[in-house]
């Protein structure tokens, strides 16, 4: 299998070395910095990114762009706290004393992994060597074969607690009210609990907590990731303990103005998700309405894409649950918005709930109005509940910033919430 590799950084040296093997391997860029290797990988000219020097330059944005192009991310650390960072963002490592056969070989190993293409041309896999490395945690064989599992896994749902994603269509169809209450119910039951406010249209979960939002721990949190910070210091330094009726409840807040979404990359906010799901039981996340990506922007892989963040909460969640108002304006709105969620993510674990239900909106029988006009519309996914309208335990929960289980513990609200939770049995004197 030929490998056509751009090597970046104190490369020259180490571009001799490759090209003196006279191997599979080939240098056909000696880049002058790592978009330019991005633009390669990205344009289909490279299948593999050596990265040798100083590794100051590199961040987990430009890493993940080449990852994203389907080629392999080789890195020559020997800095111990730096390589574990790289192999958190997807990188294999190597020894910079190394010789260069072994640095070829795991390119070349890498490559087959990362790049359909190059698996589909090279269907028998050479013969690799499982000597350990110097300075290196595993073998050759050993870093590919975890990256190919990491690439037949990508459907998968990674293992560790459960990721509720909560989203609605525009119009205020109270998601946030429902996110908030299944984590307070979840922690009320004795489950590790983080809430994360990942609306970069309009966070509210602030608001509804009663916290000061300035610090945007979603933003800290997606810092610290791309940093390869362990589940521990993301909980110490993102998230906010909220005491709820006697329950400690961690929350991420969300972003003080709308206009700051860039700090919230996907890629970063999967990357934190999946390390905290290795500390917490259940992880509940606040997703933005808009699911439309910028035409204009999808040729360059690299651009900020607002909506991409909320498809890729749908994707990644172990269950998503689609809260809309039921009414003359939200029921169309959720009929065309669960379409739209199952054209883009087709996997999604989607449960439609309808929220508000009153007979003033829709007339006798709301309940019953509201699953005629879905079955009639709707797309060929059954509606999984109702909540009913309560408006008076609604506002005191959100006045006192806190959940309906302190304020308002025993309206209709709270019990069709705890329901929805999954959560099986009252506390005595809910």
């Amino acid at each position: 299998m030929r490998v056509a590799l751009a090597v970046w950084g104190d490369g020259d040296d180490w571009t001799q070395r490759i090209e003196q093997l006279h191997g599979d391997v080939t240098v056909v860029r000696q880049c002058e910095d790592l978009p330019e290797a991005v633009s390669l990988a990205e344009s289909g000219l490279i299948d593999a990114t050596l990265i040798t020097g100083s590794l100051s330059d590199v961040d987990a944005e430009l890493i993940d762009a080449l990852l994203a192009a389907g080629t392999a991310v080789v890195a020559l650390v020997g800095d111990p706290d730096i390589a574990a960072r790289l192999r958190a963002l997807g990188v294999a490592v190597e020894n910079p004393l190394s010789d260069p056969q072994s640095v070829a070989d795991l390119i070349e190993l890498q490559t087959m992994a990362a790049s359909p293409r190059a698996r589909q041309s090279s269907p028998t896999p050479r013969p690799t060597r499982t000597t350990e490395v110097p300075g290196n945690r595993g073998t050759a064989r050993h870093a590919a074969s975890a990256f190919e599992q990491d690439i037949e896994d990508d459907d998968a749902a990674p293992a560790g607690g459960d990721v509720i994603v909560v989203w609605g269509p525009l119009g205020a169809p109270g998601k946030t009210t429902v996110a908030v209450n299944i984590a307070a119910e979840a922690a009320a039951a004795g489950k590790r609990v983080a809430l994360i406010d990942a609306d970069t249209y309009g966070a509210a979960v602030s608001a509804h907590l009663g916290l000061f939002d300035e610090a945007a721990g979603v933003g800290i949190l997606c810092r610290l990731a791309d940093e390869a910070a362990p589940a521990a210091r993301l909980m110490e330094r993102a998230l906010v303990r909220v005491n709820i009726a006697g329950n400690s409840l961690f929350v991420a807040t969300g972003l003080p103005r709308s206009s700051r979404w860039p700090e919230i990359r996907p890629q970063s906010l999967l990357r934190a998700l999946r390390e905290l799901r290795h500390e917490l039981d259940l992880i509940v996340v606040d997703a933005s309405s808009p699911l439309e990506l910028d035409e204009d922007l999808t040729f360059d892989t690299t651009a900020p894409q607002r909506n991409v963040i909320t498809l890729s909460m749908l994707e990644f969640a172990t269950r998503s649950i689609a809260v809309g108002r039921s009414d003359a304006v939200g029921i169309p709105r959720m009929v065309k918005a669960v379409d739209e969620v199952l054209t883009r993510v087709p996997d999604a674990r989607l449960e439609v709930i309808f929220n508000m239900v009153r007979a003033s909106a829709v007339g006798p029988s709301p309940e019953a109005q509201v699953l005629e006009s879905w079955a009639r519309f709707g797309p060929k996914i059954e509606i999984s509940g109702f909540l009913p309208f309560d408006a008076n335990a609604a506002d005191a929960a959100l006045l006192s910033g806190t959940a309906l289980m302190e304020s308002a513990p025993k309206s209709s609200l709270r019990k069709a919430i705890l329901r929805l939770s999954g959560v099986q049995v009252l506390r005595r004197g809910s």
